[in-house]
């Protein structure tokens, strides 16, 4: 702390009315003082010097400015407070597990999210997505991710609200791509038809993109839509400068998707029947959505299911 103004100015004051007497007092002394008495001569008297008076207020002007000018010791460190995690917990496309379940934990302490802690049963997975709050049916900003069954974070200055997810236990294969991808680029996105060198028809490709919709709004089971896909009218062109995907149907392979320039697309001379059109839409959309290769045998058994909780994984992992 520094002095504060008005002990500065006592001290000054102090010290200017020290210095004041002794100026007069050597004043006094150079000028000669007379005392007449009768039949004795005048005699000049000289007066003592007040020495104890003048160390007495040296003393004193001391003593006030040593305090005027000491730094008071800093406060004792305030003890840690406590804070509140306000967590809801879902498995992310099958159910809300639990309702505002609250962990008193230290500010600023490691905090380990584990099934146990939070006492949920029900779900075998290791994989963990913790996101802020929700907001409405739009999941919050990803904050951090697991997949070792233990989440670990350090404890915020105040209380907050979380979500965390517990993934599905399925066979959908989480370890093939789990390293390899940081999630989708967005969570919204607007797709827009521009054929390369061939064409066909609009309906297995629409068809497929709304399949992909139907599996990110979970809000039957979560009440959360993961992402929305927005086709554009027929013969729209998209902007790929703010992130539109580009789809139709080219010769090149039987299919394929460019994760870097936003773009699938599927070769309409394969001899496909549309159905067949549709799976492989289905397919190179999904890889384009979720930045992750060859993530689901589409078509297989029991495909849906995996394709729902790998896209709507992806989607809730997405940075953006």
């Amino acid at each position: 702390m520094g002095i504060s103004g008005w002990k500065k100015m006592m001290a000054i004051w102090l010290l200017l009315a020290l210095a004041w007497t002794g100026m007069a007092w050597a004043v006094e002394q150079g000028s000669p003082q007379f005392q007449e008495k009768a039949g004795t001569p005048a005699v000049k008297k000289h007066k003592k010097f007040p020495v104890l008076i003048v160390l007495g207020g040296i003393i004193v002007v001391g003593a006030i400015v040593y305090v005027a000018t000491k730094k008071k010791k800093d406060d004792p460190t305030p003890p840690v407070q406590d804070v509140t995690l306000n967590i809801d917990a879902y498995n992310h496309t099958q159910a809300k597990l639990l309702d505002d379940y609250k962990i008193t934990v230290k500010a600023g302490s490691t905090v380990n999210l584990t099934k146990a802690l939070l006492n949920v049963n029900g779900v075998k997975t290791e994989y963990l997505i913790l996101t802020q709050e929700r907001r409405g049916e739009t999941p919050g900003k990803w904050i951090a991710e697991s997949n070792t069954g233990t989440l670990s974070i350090t404890a915020p200055n105040s209380n907050t609200s979380y979500d965390l997810f517990f993934l599905n236990d399925s066979d959908t294969p989480y370890a093939q791509y789990w390293s390899s991808c940081n999630g989708a680029k967005r969570r919204l996105w607007t797709f827009y038809q521009q054929n390369w060198n061939q064409t066909g028809p609009r309906k297995p490709l629409t068809d497929g993109i709304a399949f992909m919709n139907t599996c990110l709004d979970n809000t039957k089971k979560t009440g959360l839509k993961y992402g929305i896909i927005t086709v554009l009218p027929e013969g729209t062109l998209g902007n790929q400068a703010n992130g539109d995907v580009r789809f139709g149907y080219q010769d090149l392979a039987m299919g394929w998707h460019d994760i870097a320039n936003n773009w699938w697309s599927v070769n309409a001379e394969a001899n496909w029947t549309d159905g067949s059109k549709y799976i492989r839409a289905v397919s190179e959309g999904g890889e384009l959505v979720d930045q992750a290769n060859n993530f689901i045998t589409v078509g297989a058994a029991g495909w849906e299911t995996k394709y729902t909780d790998a896209i709507c994984l992806q989607t809730l992992r997405s940075r953006n």
